[in-house]
């Protein structure tokens, strides 16, 4: 277990290394850094000052130290200063990182008390209504783009009937903040819950154990939830990190259409001005807290099946 461990945490700390090395170049693909901080106003900037930003942004140094200088700081937590409004990048992604984390925890618990239950009940009652409608369900969720169904969902619940409130957070941790959003967000991670775990509950149910168990008079409940429900739960739980990203990526469109102050809306606003340390900052987040994930789900599923770590 302590070599499976330790490969992967190296296999995790080679792609983060190479995730700051494309961060690197992409802010130096866009061209000279130092256009961006004279974009505003910059016209009759003379050369004393051109050099001197120059030398403020390390670019009178080879490329190689620029590289190991900016990786410093980012260690450091300096992830630069955003163009627009001078602020701190990692103060911005502090006070932005809790709303979106706090969003995408409920919607993955929405998604994992809705998705997993239904999987097993649609696997169980195979060809009944029950089965029917699970499967619509995921096929709404995996069919329907977030943004129309955070419009409708508006429209509905919040316009018409004002149940929820239309959009932002509120201060605070108001859940009435949350069901509109969450529900949206975690219904692609519901869907895919839902057809993995069906999927690998109807393999597992059909394997010679489970119909031995059964031929030996074992109660229902205890074949489905403690022979086939235990290795049923392990495609779920390496899609994981998949639906994360699913929470993730989708986050940024959520967050839009509700007016959610979290990072996803931060950085499409950042595109939308070409804040660019913003958006660096922002991929080196994301990036860090997903590898961070895929490393625990692999710890979590080499806990339950033992067999992976000798693989």
């Amino acid at each position: 277990m302590r070599s499976f461990v330790l490969r992967r945490l190296m296999y995790t700390f080679i792609a983060l290394i190479g995730s700051t090395l494309f961060v690197f170049a992409l802010s130096r693909a866009q061209g000279d850094p130092r256009n961006l901080f004279i974009s505003e106003g910059g016209y009759g900037v003379t050369k004393e000052t051109w050099e001197e930003l120059g030398r403020k942004l390390n670019l009178d140094k080879p490329l190689v130290a620029q590289y190991f200088i900016w990786l410093g700081q980012v260690v450091k937590g300096d992830l630069g200063v955003s163009v627009e409004g001078r602020v701190p990048v990692a103060r911005m992604i502090r006070e932005r990182l809790w709303p979106t984390a706090s969003l995408g925890g409920v919607a993955w618990i929405i998604a994992i008390v809705i998705g997993i239950p239904l999987g097993v009940l649609s696997a169980t009652r195979r060809g009944t209504l029950a089965d029917y409608v699970a499967r619509s369900v995921a096929l709404i969720g995996q069919a329907s783009p977030p943004f129309w169904i955070g419009l409708v969902a508006i429209l509905v619940f919040a316009v018409k009937f004002g149940w929820v409130p239309a959009g932002t957070r509120g201060d605070g941790f108001a859940i009435r903040n949350y069901v509109l959003p969450a529900v949206v967000l975690g219904l692609g991670p519901t869907a895919a819950y839902l057809r993995l775990t069906r999927s690998a509950m109807l393999n597992i149910l059909d394997s010679e154990y489970v119909k031995l168990a059964r031929a030996k008079g074992a109660n229902g409940r205890v074949v489905i939830w403690k022979h086939a429900f235990k290795n049923a739960l392990i495609p779920p739980l390496t899609v994981s990190t998949l639906v994360l990203a699913t929470l993730i990526t989708g986050s940024v469109v959520v967050e839009t259409v509700f007016s959610w102050p979290g990072m996803g809306r931060m950085t499409v606003q950042a595109v939308s001005t070409n804040d660019f340390p913003i958006i660096t900052g922002a991929v080196l987040v994301f990036t860090a807290l997903y590898l961070f994930l895929n490393f625990m789900t692999d710890i979590l599923y080499a806990v339950i099946d033992p067999r992976i770590r000798f693989t």
